[in-house]
């Protein structure tokens, strides 16, 4: 009974909690050893297993979506989930403005590691009254609304941050092709390390285009990126001066 029970001790999870506070583990890994550390992504009953290098998107051109993303990109610069940095960093580089904002100290940790200046620890109302000429929302991250019913009120706190004729720029590896939308439960995996549940939204392309329509944006999909990038949906969102802070 005890050689069970030691068993038992030795295979049990660590639960980690805030759920992304997982990510210090291989990070850190990743940051030591220079070696691709592999994540489990648990969506309802499916699991994949993604690399972090590429910020947890199953594609593997990462830097000519991440070119194609710094061509648009304008004036002051906000990284909305940035994870790992890379596209701060890219950016920063070019001599942009950049804040790198995410809800994971173990991402604000690694990113102030591999050089990023200014990175923020927190959720979009931690900016304040801060503006930017292009907010960027790369990597699904739109997916931490969780809901459905979350996501107009999350792109509305997202307008007000705007300044005059500023811009979004959403990219989604998972993106959904319609104007449907799915809620899941996620729950991510690292060797002996296993996080709390946490709600995950889908949103499709024309659905999340009806609801940024909502509220004065015209948007244009860069059709070549689509087609390059494995289906990538890569769109540039403008806002109009009269509706900003509308």
């Amino acid at each position: 009974m005890n050689i069970f029970r030691n068993l038992f001790r030795r295979y049990k999870p660590t639960v980690v909690h805030p759920p992304m506070d997982i990510m210090q583990y291989p990070m850190q890994a990743y940051l030591d050893t220079g070696k691709e550390q592999l994540v489990d992504v648990r969506i309802g009953f499916s699991t994949t297993r993604q690399p972090i290098s590429c910020g947890m998107n199953p594609y593997r051109d990462r830097a000519g979506v991440y070119d194609s993303i710094q061509e648009v990109c304008k004036g002051d610069v906000l990284d909305i989930g940035a994870c790992m940095g890379d596209m701060s960093l890219q950016l920063q580089n070019a001599g942009f403005n950049v804040t790198a904002l995410d809800i994971s100290q173990a991402s604000i940790d690694y990113m102030t590691k591999v050089g990023v200046q200014q990175c923020v620890l927190g959720d979009i109302s931690t900016i304040g009254d801060q503006t930017f000429d292009t907010i960027l929302l790369l990597g699904s991250t739109l997916g931490i609304c969780g809901q459905m019913n979350a996501l107009p009120g999350f792109l509305r706190q997202v307008r007000s941050m705007l300044k005059e004729n500023g811009q979004i720029i959403i990219e989604d590896a998972n993106v959904l092709w319609g104007d449907g939308y799915s809620e899941w439960t996620c729950q991510l995996a690292y060797k002996q390390y296993e996080s709390t549940e946490f709600p995950w939204l889908n949103v499709g392309a024309d659905r999340l285009v009806e609801e940024l329509s909502k509220l004065g944006f015209s948007s244009g999909l860069v059709c070549d990126h689509v087609k390059s990038h494995n289906y990538v949906l890569l769109a540039k969102l403008q806002c109009a001066d009269s509706v900003v802070r509308g």
